[in-house]
């Protein structure tokens, strides 16, 4: 049984298109946190146990997530569905796989960072040399080092119980190796060609969503509703400008590349609540957010984020806001007042 999986971050694909040698096709960074690529071909990611789902890190001090070490090596006989760590539409490497990528040629590499490059010509993949750790959690060969530096990698397969095979590789060569499951070694993933898989695309005016990778078949994870100055967002639609066939995300499943376009509505009220005067400043602001009405009712104040999520309410009117402790970036005043609602874009500074 090969593992797969079939529910996990929606933005935890970072546009993996992989690389294809002798016919299989290798992503080209390890596994970070679960279902997860690491953010560059250099980043070792994070440290597993054969079988298991908790990732551990790859220096000192070890921090985890997803569970605590494992003292007993898992009693599967295989790397189980259940267990994958890896991103939705790849899984683990068999040993046979690996076999085919070490006779594909290689050679230790110092660039981008100590490891091995597999393959040739333009098709090649590298490898970070990460080290390990051991079975009580000992970290060996620091990747920050560079003393007698080694590779490790996970396969879905075992030589015998509690001894899984794996990829290893140094200075001198790569091969292939076997020792006890309770090591934290790397995870490199290949292509699940079993699972069909579909992007999802955000569009529109100023929206800036993460795309989704879904399975055939499968449901949208539904984002946050977009903000933008002045505009009502009035949901996501498969045809931009006529904007006849809604998503609905409880029921409509994917069947092939997709684009949602959100569509807008300019607010009722906003002519009168310009005239009336509201002044937001300064912007970009780096403390303390003024907020100026000349004749209308400010009801309630919101500061909302690019997500959609309200970091601050105010039920009563106020001038001053403090934003200091705002991470720097861009955020909406929606302003409810007697005449309408009016939402104004700042910019925080550090």
């Amino acid at each position: 049984m090969i593992a797969i999986c079939l529910a996990v971050n929606a933005t935890a694909f970072a546009q993996e298109t992989g690389v294809e040698i002798n016919g299989v096709t290798w992503a080209t960074r390890n596994v970070d946190a679960p279902n997860t690529f690491a953010a560059t071909p250099q980043d070792a990611g994070m440290f597993y146990q054969w079988n298991r789902t908790a990732a551990f890190s790859i220096t000192d001090p070890m921090t985890s997530i997803g569970g605590k070490w494992a003292d007993v090596a898992s009693p599967a006989e295989e790397w189980e569905s259940d267990s994958n760590v890896c991103p939705l539409g790849w899984r683990i490497p068999t040993k046979a796989e690996f076999e085919s990528l070490i006779e594909s040629g290689g050679t230790w590499v110092t660039t981008p960072a100590n490891g091995f490059r597999f393959g040739s010509g333009s098709n090649t993949v590298f490898f970070p040399a990460a080290g390990e750790r051991f079975y009580d959690g000992t970290l060996l060969n620091e990747f920050t080092t560079e003393e007698n530096p080694w590779g490790s990698y996970w396969t879905s397969e075992l030589r015998s119980a509690s001894q899984p095979y794996l990829l290893a590789f140094d200075e001198s060569d790569a091969w292939i190796s076997y020792f006890n499951g309770r090591e934290g070694y790397c995870v490199r993933c290949v292509k699940d060609n079993t699972i069909t898989t579909y992007t999802v695309t955000f569009a529109g005016e100023e929206i800036s969503i993460a795309s989704q990778t879904v399975i055939e078949g499968g449901l949208v994870a539904q984002p946050a509703d977009p903000m933008r100055t002045n505009y009502n967002f009035e949901g996501w639609f498969t045809d931009n400008g006529t904007f006849l066939n809604e998503w609905i995300f409880e029921t409509d499943v994917v069947t092939s590349n997709t684009t949602l376009y959100a569509k807008w509505k300019q607010m009722t009220g906003i002519a009168d609540i310009t005239i009336a005067g509201i002044e937001i400043y300064p912007n970009p602001v780096k403390d303390v957010l003024q907020i100026e009405s000349d004749e209308l009712n400010i009801k309630q104040i919101e500061i909302v984020n690019l997500s959609g999520k309200v970091i601050y309410r105010f039920n009563n009117f106020r001038n001053q806001i403090n934003v200091s402790t705002l991470p720097q970036g861009i955020y909406f005043v929606k302003l409810k007042t007697d005449k309408g609602t009016v939402t104004k874009k700042f910019v925080k500074e550090e």
